[in-house]
């Protein structure tokens, strides 16, 4: 399956416009891969979280569910 559109999150955008546009993409049934840093924005915005260290998946799990049960400190 190929992606029908790959965004890399520019400044020039700007966040309100970036998250009208995310908003809008989910309610036209398209899934949406957020690749973030920022665990508040990702808490934020997600319906699912992985969390990654090292290239390896170290929790999937809703935002409750990460915030709740920690699989580990990092």
């Amino acid at each position: 399956m190929q992606p029908g559109l790959v965004l890399r999150k520019a400044a020039a955008l700007g966040d309100a416009n970036m998250l009208d546009l995310l908003d809008t993409l989910h309610r036209g049934g398209h899934t949406i891969v957020l690749v973030t840093h920022d665990i508040d924005e990702a808490l934020a915005l997600a319906d699912r979280i992985v969390l990654l260290q090292a290239g390896r998946i170290v929790q999937p799990g809703t935002p409750q569910q990460v915030l709740r049960e920690p699989a580990n400190e990092f």
